[in-house]
């Protein structure tokens, strides 16, 4: 029996310590951080950039300190008819095996992403190597410079970049986290367009030296189907985000409800949307209703208005709201009256909660959307104060 035991162990441990056969050393690896595409301007196919870390540069130079930019990446670029094509013929400039797995970020030209961009989500949707989770983005500028740009900060374009989108969707929320796998999902859903951050060049002023973050990530662009229509700026980008349930953590600055030009931030701490289809009459709308709630950051008024027994509280509360509300609709406006695109998935609203009103009205979205109700319902209430009360007044 002990054998036996012993016979079935050595046959166990053979499968379990065998050896990886088709194993490709790490340094024979290139690691790509971040692809770019473009038209080729001189073909009908595609330009394909991709920037690669530089393992012998990352994190150190010749004085032992932090390498820059351009010393701790590798950039390339090549051409194909396909993606597929370009990069194969991009392995023939590169003395490493091109390899996507820890790509983090993928930027479309304007151009490309006007003419449409669906043959590069079946690229993605099928490459093994290929990470759903990786972020899509829409330059507004030119693609190379952004491929090849500097920051002081860090030592990679595309860690930079990472870092840009984290405060500007967390922070500012003006832009907005939807990697491959959600726009892959929504293409594929009835009733919903999909949006994708805007990347745009911040250009120097005259006689100003170059900016130390030479981009900024801020606003989004609104695609139909595939194709990019337009984009939403910062103020647009705030209001979709409330719609669809993605606001966090904003800062409104109004004027202070004891007037005399004196202005108030307050910032958004808890917020809530909830997006329902009603039927006014023999037509289907939408409701939106958000609720509010925001702490006092800074105040310009030295006047006492925060006690419970201020008059003035329900007028900044309904300051508050007001321009949440003037977000939202400049949102709406936007994507109903201009781009005609359905970014808010009100008919996947409808297709899901009312699918009987949506038979009848699936084949017609497009000519509905851009006329469908919409009403907003924004309650605010400004709850905190910071650590005081009533301004600071000055003797």
């Amino acid at each position: 029996m002990k054998r036996k035991y012993a016979v079935i162990i050595l046959i166990l441990s053979m499968l379990f310590n065998s050896g990886c056969w088709n194993r490709v050393e790490p340094e024979e690896i290139a690691l790509i951080m971040m692809v770019g595409f473009e038209q080729d301007e001189e073909g009908d196919g595609l330009k394909i950039f991709v920037q690669s870390a530089n393992p012998p540069k990352v994190g150190s130079s010749e004085e032992g300190g932090s390498g820059s930019q351009g010393e701790s990446t590798w950039t390339a670029s090549a051409t194909g008819r396909t993606v597929s094509e370009a990069l194969n013929n991009l392995a023939k400039k590169s003395t490493r095996l091109i390899d996507l797995s820890h790509m983090g970020i993928v930027l479309f030209s304007e151009d490309l992403a006007r003419e449409g961009i669906a043959p590069l989500m079946d690229f993605f949707d099928r490459e093994r190597q290929s990470r759903l989770i990786t972020q899509p983005m829409v330059v507004q500028g030119d693609l190379q410079r952004v491929m090849e740009a500097d920051f002081v900060t860090e030592e990679t374009a595309a860690s930079a970049l990472t870092r840009l989108h984290v405060v500007a969707r967390e922070e500012l929320a003006v832009s907005l986290e939807i990697p491959f796998r959600v726009i892959l999902s929504r293409l594929s859903q009835p009733g919903w367009e999909i949006v994708v951050p805007r990347l745009r060049e911040v250009e120097p002023q005259d006689g100003e030296p170059p900016p130390e973050t030479p981009m900024e990530i801020d606003g989004l662009a609104v695609f139909k189907k595939d194709r990019m229509m337009g984009w939403l700026n910062s103020a647009e980008t705030r209001g979709y985000n409330w719609i669809v349930g993605r606001i966090t953590r904003p800062i409104y600055v109004f004027e202070s409800p004891t007037g005399q030009g004196e202005e108030i931030s307050v910032q958004i701490h808890q917020s809530s949307t909830r997006l329902e289809a009603v039927t006014r009459g023999e037509e289907m709308a939408v409701v939106v209703n958000a609720v509010v709630e925001g702490r006092i950051e800074e105040t310009t008024s030295d006047k006492e208005f925060l006690s419970a027994q201020s008059e003035l509280i329900d007028s900044m509360n309904r300051r508050l709201a007001q321009a949440v509300r003037n977000d939202i609709q400049a949102a709406l406006k936007k994507s109903q009256k201009e781009f005609e695109s359905d970014i808010f998935g009100f008919g996947n609203l409808i297709y899901r909660t009312r699918f009987q009103e949506w038979e009848k009205l699936e084949d017609r979205w497009d000519e509905i959307f851009p006329d469908l109700q919409v009403e907003v319902y924004v309650e605010a209430d400004v709850r905190r104060s910071g650590l005081v009360k009533d301004p600071l007044i000055i003797r």
